[in-house]
């Protein structure tokens, strides 16, 4: 039996359209609520090679919008690229995964040696920056997407012959310093816009042709679907260029929250590494998990991770002041001072 019959009899697909999808190779930029969801609809729809980029291990907070998971995934700090690899892999075998438990940077995407397009599922203007100016050096188109509250919003971004991501947030350095929306998003607007990027995947891969200049917007609560015309800026400072700089993200060494969560994030000036955490928390008889990754154990009956990039995840603290305080425990078992 052909598993991709129904794909197969859609009059905008047919056997050569599903022919193109299943050569294709895709990348994908973000493991959380986006990007599981389409990273899902892809797999099932035979997507050839899927490329998954994304640092974060999964929480149980997670589990509300983010279909791939589960509360096993949660209870052992998977990592989310494996753990999703893992639950792909037994809805399609036939389909390439590839992962990178990394932040994206040019030095991991110079790790892929072809793909027909990226999709963009991150929740920071950093890293959307950084894609957009990456496809710019590298020739490369991808779809743009966010999800906040009740609205979502998607679109196809060639920055050579359309509107770059500039072009559409010219204040685009001021909202990398708001990135942290603590308004949530509802659970339904995520299905409506991985939907929508799959449907613009589909479109290219298949027809290689497609509206550039369109921005689809949908506010799930009102139940109201717009999409606006976006022109190229002429004199656009990134995609009037051939080749431009890449955004530099610079060390925050002060404890912050993480978008929308309970978790408290921070960024060590010297690297730890992990066989060393790993036998100070011995001597110090306290019971912990690792991989190659991080290192993930309980302070206070708060759980932390500590990743091998020497960040410090500290999940589920009450406030600012309780993450400080087991930040500085940490630091103690570890004998760095303040």
């Amino acid at each position: 039996m052909n598993r991709y019959d129904r794909q197969e009899r859609v009059t905008s697909v047919g056997k050569q359209g599903q022919e193109k999808i299943q050569q294709a190779s895709i990348v994908i930029v973000g493991c959380g609520a986006i990007g599981s969801y389409t990273a899902e609809q892809l797999v099932r729809s035979g997507i050839h090679t899927l490329y998954l980029i994304d640092p974060d291990i999964v929480e149980l907070s997670n589990l509300q919008r983010q279909s791939l998971f589960t509360e096993d995934d949660a209870n052992n700090h998977e990592l989310k690229v494996v753990a999703a690899k893992k639950h792909l892999n037994q809805i399609n075998s036939n389909v390439n995964i590839k992962i990178f438990p990394s932040e994206l940077s040019s030095s991991i995407l110079a790790k892929i040696e072809y793909f027909d397009l990226l999709i963009d599922c991150c929740d920071n203007f950093f890293t959307r920056d950084l894609i957009n100016r990456l496809a710019i050096n590298n020739n490369f188109n991808y779809i743009f997407s966010s999800c906040a509250g009740t609205y979502g919003e998607v679109m196809f971004i060639d920055p050579r012959k359309g509107p770059c991501l500039n072009c559409l947030f010219p204040n685009i350095n001021k909202l990398k310093n708001n990135d942290c929306d603590l308004i949530g998003v509802s659970t339904p607007i995520i299905p409506m816009i991985s939907s929508l990027q799959v449907s613009l995947t589909f479109n290219y891969l298949i027809n290689d042709e497609i509206n550039n200049q369109q921005l689809i917007n949908v506010d799930c609560h009102k139940l109201q679907f717009n999409t606006f015309n976006i022109h190229k800026v002429k004199n656009c400072p990134v995609c009037s260029q051939n080749h431009v700089s890449l955004p530099k993200k610079t060390i925050n060494n002060k404890i912050h929250r993480m978008c929308g969560s309970k978790t408290f994030s921070i960024n060590f000036d010297n690297k730890i590494q992990l066989e060393k955490l790993a036998n100070i928390l011995n001597k110090k008889n306290i019971n912990y998990q690792w991989n190659n990754f991080f290192i993930n154990f309980n302070l206070d009956d708060i759980n932390i991770s500590y990743f091998k990039n020497a960040k410090l995840n500290i999940y589920n603290a009450k406030d600012l002041d309780q993450a400080q305080n087991i930040y500085h425990k940490f630091k103690k078992i570890l004998e760095i001072q303040s």
